[in-house]
């Protein structure tokens, strides 16, 4: 680092410094203890309000059950207070003990709800103020804790002997950070922040009127709030311009968190799906249970009757039996399911998955969508794989790619896209299959009633990117621009030429991808049979 910057660094933390001590001296009193007895092996999660705690909790009940939890503002109104029974509740603004209808409501629903020891995480500067202290003061459960919510700069080894000692902490701009610098004087070796997803950016707008407007959900409501007006403290509406800085502060003040956490031995984990907090480790939740390959199957076709049956390779292998071939060597630890209906019809298909040592499940012929989860809850599988069984030149290899996009991203769906961001799903491309996790299949069930989301599947899902978190793959520059291409099938034509094709194409030295679409473009007749099939054949 130049002199100059050296200088000006230190010049900065004296100045910063002794102001800190100023604002300690002003503002500081005396914090509770911080005695809270835990075992070190234990680990706490932060339950911040954001919408994505609903996700979180319904399906990850098993990963908090152990660990101790801190929730933070309104949860108390919510049934999810009762259900999940925190142990720590903390509380930094002071709109809460300002404004009476939030008083009123908060630590109301504290007082009339708490049937468990919990410790009350207050500032100390709500010390003086009786409104809410009469509103808890009948609940033996309840302890109240003080802490100073000071903002504190300057040199590091001030810092952190002030944080160390509860005197203050990083410029507290939202809840979350004195819930992170309370928990970090507590022995928790670990800390996970669920709900925190801080997406606020793209939920801001400004009126004709030059009225700033900003979208707070949070998981109590996200279904019923609406943009509005961001109350400073005194009540006044805040301007963009405050806004935005108190953004940039609290999300300068997650680097100092993390920076003092690494230093102590202390991780800070988030597990918020889609969180906009760039400062700390990610961590998705494992799906709780196994991974699975589901094939979608029957024999009742309109254009082309048992298509799958019909003999394709020479050796007088099925296009359903090169499937699921190819599907077992590609991913052997995982589950493959045969899922067909519960028709007649459909019994030689059971006979198929026995010959082939795969399992299957019956279910209904038009709600493919409840098949697939009753898949999943016979064999135990938190998340499938879904393969058309009319793909011979299926890419069985991308399977792995699709499981590990999903553990990277805690994607509900992952696919493979087009530049204009469609799935290769809804193109006649035939390449590739797509994952969904059961847990979103299960939620797109129990809320949708549309047929088409019943019948195909997974359209609920990257349809509604603000329901569920998608994540599509590009796809290679080979096939990203050929929506011409046709390798799916339905009809007789289909299939002679699909025929055809995988004849010439097995007899490559290194069959792959790039080398079906040369062979493909190798020839004219090829591309004008596509495109009538094309167009015959909606998607």
């Amino acid at each position: 680092m130049p002199l100059i910057d050296r200088i000006q660094g230190t010049i900065h933390n004296l100045g910063a410094t002794a102001e800190s001590l100023a604002k300690i001296l002003l503002w500081s009193r005396r914090p509770s203890p911080a005695d809270l007895k835990e075992d070190e092996k234990r680990d706490l999660v932060i339950i911040a309000n954001g919408p994505s705690l609903n996700r979180t909790v319904a399906e990850h009940r098993s990963f908090l059950k152990d660990k101790a939890l801190m929730a933070v503002n309104f949860c108390a109104v919510s049934p999810m207070f009762t259900d999940l029974r925190p142990e720590m509740y903390i509380i930094a603004d002071p709109l809460f003990w300002i404004v009476p209808d939030k008083c009123e409501s908060l630590f109301g629903a504290l007082g009339a709800k708490t049937s468990w020891p919990m410790r009350l995480f207050m500032p100390v500067k709500a010390k003086g103020k009786a409104n809410w202290q009469k509103l808890i003061a009948g609940n033996p459960n309840i302890r109240v804790v003080w802490y100073n919510t000071t903002p504190i700069e300057g040199f590091r080894w001030f810092t952190d002997m002030v944080y160390s000692k509860g005197i203050g902490m990083p410029r507290p701009h939202n809840v979350l950070i004195p819930a992170i610098a309370t928990a970090l004087r507590m022995p928790f070796r670990t800390i996970y922040l669920a709900g925190a997803d801080h997406s606020w950016l793209p939920e801001i707008r400004v009126t004709e009127d030059n009225e700033v407007l900003m979208h707070q959900k949070h998981f109590y409501d996200a279904g019923s709030s609406k943009a509005d007006t961001v109350k400073r403290e005194d009540l006044s509406e805040a301007r963009l311009h405050i806004i935005l800085y108190h953004m940039h502060v609290a999300f300068k003040a997650y680097h100092i968190l993390e920076d003092y956490a690494r230093r102590h031995n202390q991780r800070i984990v988030n597990i918020t799906p889609g969180s906009y907090i760039d400062a700390f480790e990610r961590y998705h939740i494992p799906d709780e249970g196994r991974d699975g390959i589901v094939i979608q199957a029957r024999t009742g076709s309109t254009r082309l009757p048992a298509k799958i049956l019909k003999p394709f390779a020479p050796d007088g292998s099925t296009i359903l039996d090169i499937i699921i071939e190819k599907a077992k060597r590609s991913c052997p630890y995982a589950v493959i399911v045969l899922a067909t209906t519960d028709r007649p019809a459909d019994d030689v298909l059971v006979e198929v998955a026995k010959r082939h040592g795969i399992e299957c499940f019956r279910g209904s012929e038009q709600d493919v969508l409840s098949r697939f989860i009753g898949a999943a809850d016979r064999f135990g599988l938190g998340r499938i794989i879904r393969v058309c069984s009319d793909n011979p030149f299926l890419d069985t290899d991308s399977f792995n790619t699709l499981f590990d996009v999903q553990s990277r991203t805690g994607a509900d769906y992952v696919g493979f896209g087009f530049p204009d961001g469609r799935p290769t799903i809804k193109s006649h491309l035939g390449l590739f299959a797509e994952l969904a996790r059961t847990a979103a299949l299960r939620r797109l069930n129990e809320k949708s009633h549309d047929k088409m989301d019943h019948e195909h599947v997974t359209i609920g899902l990257y349809t509604r990117p603000d329901d569920y978190r998608i994540s599509l793959i590009p796809l290679p520059d080979h096939l990203k621009d050929r929506t011409d291409i046709r390798l799916t099938l339905d009809t007789p034509s289909d299939f002679e030429l699909l025929h055809e094709l995988y004849e010439r194409h097995r007899k490559e030295e290194e069959p792959s991808t790039r080398s079906l679409i040369e062979l493909v473009d190798s020839d004219p007749r090829y591309g004008s049979i596509m495109k009538q099939n094309i167009a015959q054949n909606e998607k």
